[in-house]
Parts: structure tokens; sequence; C-alpha cells
């Protein structure tokens, strides 16, 4: 099956690392970049002259994204909100290379998603788990990626997209991920109620959305109260966790004033509300 890679990288590195790839992991990385939006697919297969099945438009949906997902030189010259930003994206698709490993066929004993609920319920879940019990070396391991595409200002997701696969085939244990699923096991009370968590995430807390917010609170947070969330493409990368921007409009009236919000469904066992839809 014919799969995107962008043309303007054929003459380098990362065209070699992409072809020392298995044709399996090479539709791994294809899956995680076209699939941060669903939409996006949709739009495709809506929109094809061709009429042929969405694996045929692979090519298309990796071109159409590509431009897409393409950090403006103009936001590339802050250096500063770069990299906070990167380390986030990096992070993304981090947990959705390792959430594929750990969703293969007969890789791990995952317990099954209740009818109706999400199908990867289980894999995010095993995922973030593990993440939160090794937080210091994935961060350390995608340091050095970090630094690499900012040195040589590289401002595409495909890139990023690729690197992130490397680092999570190096850091995926099925041993840590099966002991990840036995905590789980062991903690988990099955019944007919389901669960689910919606999170709030902004380092200036309650203030997020005050329309008043003085300037230079904002310019001390890291993220300048998710300013940038759309010159990142973060709704395209945050995808498996349903993240968005809330602005809070109907309650203060704010559209500048930004909160993120990321919907991590672990309805599991016994439920039968479906999953959340991700917003954009």
């Amino acid at each position: 099956m014919a799969l995107f890679f962008p043309k303007e990288y054929n003459a380098t590195a990362y065209r070699a690392l992409y072809d020392s790839l298995s044709p399996v992991e090479r539709l791994m990385i294809q899956r995680e970049f076209v699939g941060v939006s669903y939409l996006r697919r949709f739009y495709l297969l809506k929109n094809s002259s061709s009429g042929s099945s969405f694996r045929g438009e692979q090519p298309a949906a990796g071109r159409f994204l590509h431009q897409k997902l393409t950090i403006s030189r103009l936001v590339w010259r802050h250096q500063e909100i770069v990299k906070t930003h990167l380390k986030l994206i990096f992070r993304h698709y981090l947990f959705g290379f390792l959430v594929q490993f750990a969703g293969r066929k007969h890789e791990l004993p995952l317990p099954p998603p209740s009818p109706s609920c999400y199908w990867e319920t289980p894999a995010n879940l095993i995922v973030m788990g593990w993440m939160n019990h090794h937080r210091l070396i994935w961060e350390k391991s995608f340091t050095p990626a970090i630094d690499q595409v900012i040195s040589r200002s590289i401002r595409h997701h495909f890139i990023y997209c690729l690197l992130s696969f490397v680092i999570a085939k190096k850091l995926y244990n099925q041993n840590e991920m099966a002991s990840e699923i036995d905590t789980i096991r062991t903690l988990a009370l099955p019944g007919a109620t389901p669960i689910g968590v919606e999170m709030e995430f902004s380092n200036l807390g309650r203030l997020a959305i005050n329309k008043n917010i003085p300037a230079h609170l904002i310019n001390h947070d890291p993220f300048h109260n998710m300013e940038y969330y759309s010159s990142f493409r973060l709704e395209d990368v945050t995808w498996r966790l349903g993240g968005y921007v809330d602005t809070h409009e109907l309650v203060a009236d704010c559209s500048r004033s930004l909160v993120m919000e990321v919907f991590l469904n672990i309805q599991w066992f016994g439920s039968t509300i479906p999953a959340p839809t991700p917003c954009p």
C-alpha cells in the first residue's frame, strides 16, 4: 500500500531512517500522523474524486495533513515558545505509538472494552499508567530529538511523528506494560456504572478564564494561556485524548483566555455510554 513521505525530506537522513523501517512500522506512522484528525479523514473520503477506499487515499491524506501540520516561520522565531510546545507534541505522539504497540493483536492480555465504548480505552489506560511511572525515562529520551529539530529548523509534524516512533520503539517494554495491566486489574472494581474523566490544564489556574488577566501573568506562563494552541496544530495532535481549547466564553465572555481540556474516557467495565467525540 502506498504511504506518504514528505518529498522535501527525500534527500535527508530522515528518508533513510524511514526506509529502514518495516512496512508495518511505516503503516503505524501513517496511522498516527493521518489519524490525528478524524474530521480530516472524512473530508478526504467525501471529496475523493476517485471513489477509492481510504486505504487508497493514504498518500493524499498525508499530503493534505503535511501541508496543514506545519509551524509557521513567524511562530518559529519564538524559540522559547517552540520548545515548550514541541515537548507537548512529542509527548502525544509517543503516547499514541505506545498505544499502538500495546494494542497489537496477541501482544498483551488487555481486558476488552465495554460494548459501545471506545475500543482503545484499555490500551490508553495501560500506557498512561506506564508513562506516569516512567516519566524521567521518556522525557529524557526525546530531549535530543527536540534539540535536533530546533537546530535544523524543522517545522513539520511528520518528522516529529517519525522521530517519536523511533523513540517509542526503543522504550516499549512488553513486560512493563503487562505489569501495568496487573495493577489495573487489581485496583479495578467492575460494575454497571461508567467512569469518565475530564481534565482541565492551565498554569494560571482560575485566572485562565479571567478576561482581565494581567499580561505579565500570561507572559510568565510557558504556554501563554494556550494562545498558540492552533499555531502548533495541537487540535490534530491531541486527538487520542480528545484535546481541545475551552474559551469559557459562555461563562466569562473572554475569547482570548484559554484552558486546555483533555478528555480521557476510561469507561471500561460494564458501561453502556459511548465515548465522547474529540472536539476540534
